[in-house]
């Protein structure tokens, strides 16, 4: 077995604890005098409790020392549990030995000598003040010096081997003499008495390690014993929780069985009910059935019995009425046939005074003109009455044959030969109006004569509206006959042809709300004026056709003149011009913007 030379060094400090720890490390050179004397004065200031090394080891451990703590301690457990197992095959290095230190005094042994010290210090100065001497100080080695003792700080040097300066230079003087053979004998002996203090422990190592093996496979032993007695429990206790379970969910089946065959009886149950609800609500639904068949019947006896008491009413209402229309039209062809009269009674007086030179022609037709004024203003009071009212159903309205019977006076001109040169005498022929005077007087009676018939047929128009609203009741007699004169007279406003409504072009131009209104207008409209009328509450608003009209007159602004083009075309497209009858488009867009204006005058419209 080789031999290693081995210094034992001494730590001035732990890591664990404060206090010193032999370290071993492999040298060859021993230590140097200076060091070993560093080593002293460490080792004396560790052992005074008043050193700083001293209060820091009484101090609390703080919270980083606490964590260093634990952690050796990890590492100790650690390298004892590696050191408890069993050793391998191979041989382990032995390990080196841990050498004590001798005389080293603990925590405990300071603080007992520390302790004791006080003690006597006491002592002695209680013995110092009863004897009088002293200066009052409290130190142990100055008590011991009044006393005469010896101090214990020199006991200790000598006992710790703290030699003065001269006994260091004599045992200097003795180890330089002894020489290098006395300190080699010295050191193989150290190397001995290691060597068999590392064989003693190994064998104790050893023998620890057996001990501790067989008492981890026993303690293994009964650890399987009782996981095994576990596992068989675990087991039995499985199986008691299995039959719980089966037992369980066979009572669960059962339950849910006799549920499932409750619910089928319930089913059938409200099924005979539903069915026999069923049957009654059939049986009350043909009941109900029966009585609102009853009732209907009822209610079309007396619908019946109401609609002939209602016929018989409106029968002898237009009987009467019809009585009266013959009584007015009989008074209003005597008025007629008496102006008649008049009339040609004043002519032939013209004609026998333009004969006899005393009356000048611009006195005639002075008079002329008055007596048509009045003729017209006759017709006005007759017919035309007032416009509000002029949609009023309860206005009895004369009946007429013909438009010529309301234009007496003012077709009734003299005799046609009395203007002619030839059929009167000498005289009357130098007194024979100029070509511009008949132009004008002809222009002035084509104007009122227009006016008129305007006037006149507006006024007819609001009675044709009467006599068609009058048809569609459900009165069981034919129409009036002033209707169809009325109608046949108005070739301008009405139309004997029209085209479907689906087929105008135009009316792909409006909007689809405005398309639906003037369709529908169209479609139950059967007259060209009407028709046109009716589109006027679809373009304009209320408030636009009472303050405007198609000329701009009687202080009015015009209306719209592309909305007015677009309602003329699509009126002329709905009802086409009859070419036959000599008409022209503009000739009846005039009449019908005449029978604009007369609306607008304060006629009530009637919106599709």
């Amino acid at each position: 077995m080789t031999t290693k030379k081995v210094m034992i060094r001494w730590d001035t400090k732990c890591a664990w604890n404060g206090q010193e720890q032999p370290v071993v490390r492999n040298t060859i050179d021993p230590p140097s005098p200076e060091s070993l004397a560093l080593r002293r004065k460490a080792r004396r200031n560790w052992a005074n409790p008043k050193s700083s090394h001293a209060r820091a080891r009484t101090r609390t451990r703080t919270p980083v020392l606490k964590r260093i703590y634990k952690k050796v301690t990890k590492k100790r457990k650690e390298s004892q549990e590696e050191l408890g197992k069993p050793p391998k095959a191979a041989r382990p290095e032995p390990e080196p030995p841990v050498v004590k230190r001798k005389n080293v005094p603990t925590e405990s042994d300071l603080y007992k000598n520390y302790a004791d010290g006080r003690k006597k210090t006491e002592v002695i100065w209680q013995k110092i003040r009863a004897s009088g001497q002293g200066d009052g100080g409290k130190g142990e080695d100055k008590a011991r010096k009044e006393c005469g003792e010896e101090t214990d700080s020199q006991e200790r040097q000598e006992r710790e081997g703290r030699h003065l300066p001269e006994r260091k230079s004599q045992e200097d003087i003795e180890k330089r003499e002894m020489g290098e053979e006395f300190e080699e004998k010295k050191r193989e002996e150290d190397i001995k008495r290691r060597e068999i203090e590392m064989e003693r422990r190994e064998r104790e190592w050893k023998e620890r390690q057996r001990e501790e093996g067989i008492k981890k496979r026993e303690m293994k032993k009964e650890l399987e014993e009782k996981k095994r007695l576990e596992d068989i429990r675990k087991r039995e206790m499985e199986k008691e929780l299995e039959e719980k379970k089966m037992e369980e969910n066979i009572k669960k089946r059962e339950m849910e069985k006799e549920l499932v065959e409750k619910k089928r009886e319930e089913d059938i149950k409200k099924r005979e009910m539903e069915k026999e609800l069923e049957e009654k609500k059939r049986e009350e639904n043909i009941k109900k059935r029966g009585m609102e068949k009853e009732l209907e019947d009822k209610k079309r006896e007396e619908n019946i019995k109401r609609r002939e008491k209602e016929m018989e009413r409106r029968e002898r209402e237009w009987g009467e009425r019809q009585r009266g229309e013959d009584i007015k039209k009989r008074e209003m062809e005597k008025e007629l046939e008496e102006k008649k009269r008049e009339e040609v009674e004043m002519l032939a007086e013209s004609t026998h005074e333009v004969s006899n030179g005393e009356v000048g022609w611009w006195e005639r037709e002075k008079r002329q003109a008055e007596e048509r004024e009045r003729g017209i203003q006759k017709l006005r009071n007759i017919l035309i009455l007032d416009p509000d009212n002029a949609d009023d159903d309860d206005y009895d309205w004369p009946n007429f044959d013909t438009v010529d019977d309301l234009l007496p006076s003012v077709t009734s001109t003299p005799n046609p030969t009395a203007w002619l040169p030839e059929a009167r005498g000498p005289d009357v022929r130098n007194n024979y109006p100029s070509q511009g005077h008949v132009w004008e007087t002809v222009k002035r009676m084509d104007e009122s004569l227009t006016s008129f018939i305007m006037e006149t047929r507006s006024t007819l128009e609001n009675l044709e509206d009467r006599v068609i609203r009058l048809e569609s009741r459900p009165v069981p007699s034919a129409p009036s006959s002033a209707a169809g004169v009325i109608r046949s007279t108005n070739s301008s406003f009405s139309s004997s042809s029209s085209v479907p409504t689906a087929d105008l072009p135009t009316l792909n131009v409006l909007t689809p709300s405005s398309r639906d209104k003037v369709s529908t207008v169209l479609d139950k409209t059967r007259e060209r004026h009407k028709a046109a009328l009716k589109m006027l509450a679809v373009k304009f608003t209320k408030d636009e056709l009472s303050t405007a009209n198609c000329t701009g007159s009687q202080g009015k602004v015009k209306l719209d003149t592309t909305r007015l083009a677009l309602i003329k075309q699509i009126t002329f497209e709905k009802y086409p011009i009859d070419v036959t009858t000599g008409e022209t488009k503009e000739t009846v867009w005039k009449a019908i913007c005449k029978r604009i204006d007369a609306k607008c005058r304060g006629v009530k419209f009637h919106q599709a």
